[in-house]
């Protein structure tokens, strides 16, 4: 085995839309959820939040995030509960991001409610030209997302109310925000990737043991991976490509969900 120690310089979004967000308030509010006496926040009409593209769908997925509606009817402390494992996480997460509400009632008041967000999409890979004139792949949109409002899943009672990754820009002190698990830190859960990626993900990286430091932001995405340990040696974009796809539910702390560093370990025999 050869140990090492290496941060890679990788950005694992390509959407800065998804960091540039700021906290709300850091002041804990009183979380709904519908019922007898609370209205379900309205979607309002979806505002495009990704470019539609004109080619055939030939990709499709499913998939669940958790968020919370604030009285104004902006999503709020948005986390995956059931996602895809692809870059279509990534297009639906900037949906959602984007989308407005109106506000769920109490007693004739808008206030903040915990809902589930179950969204359909219908994608391609397309053959874009760059700036430079060099043809890429380009994952699109061919429709606008379906989506619908549920019962939230284990809702908090209350919770800080926060938008975005939760990381930090500063690069004098980059790890501001982290949390540690433990105590009042609940641990991220991860998803486990579709059989079909993970025999792609084992293929690609080569047989041996593979470890990695990364942080799990708010999303519940992957970011600022170091490997700490790699079996073969030149493998740093193959590792970087494989946790890439990797999701999780966030850490969370009273009830708010908070970026933290995992390890993770592969054995690849």
């Amino acid at each position: 085995m050869r140990a090492l120690i290496l941060v890679l310089p990788i950005l694992f979004l390509s959407c800065p839309f998804l960091i540039a967000q700021a906290d709300a308030t850091n002041a804990p509010v009183r979380i709904y959820a519908s019922g007898q006496d609370v209205t379900l926040p309205q979607l309002l009409a979806s505002p495009q939040g990704y470019p539609l593209g004109n080619c055939r769908p030939d990709m499709d997925g499913i998939l669940t995030f958790s968020l919370i509606v604030d009285a104004s009817g902006q999503p709020r402390n948005i986390y995956f509960l059931s996602p895809i494992g692809d870059d279509l996480d990534l297009i639906a997460l900037r949906q959602v991001i984007a989308d407005r509400f109106t506000p769920g009632m109490s007693a004739g008041q808008p206030v903040a409610v915990a809902v589930s967000l179950e969204m359909k999409l219908h994608a391609c890979l397309a053959q874009r030209k760059d700036a430079g004139g060099k043809t890429q792949q380009v994952l699109e949109l061919t429709s606008l997302p379906t989506q619908e409002l549920k019962l939230p899943v284990n809702p908090p009672q209350q919770a800080v109310l926060v938008s975005g990754s939760g990381l930090s820009a500063n690069p004098a002190d980059p790890d501001a925000g982290i949390e540690k698990v433990g105590g009042d830190v609940k641990p991220p859960i991860h998803f486990e990737p579709a059989e079909s990626l993970f025999r792609e993900q084992r293929a690609a990286l080569g047989r041996g043991d593979y470890k990695v430091s990364l942080v799990v932001d708010r999303y519940g995405l992957p970011e600022r991976l170091k490997i700490i340990e790699s079996a073969m040696p030149g493998r740093e974009q193959a590792i970087a490509s494989t946790f890439r796809l990797h999701r999780w539910k966030p850490a969370m702390k009273d009830g708010e969900p908070v970026p933290s560093r995992v390890q993770v370990e592969i054995d690849n025999r």
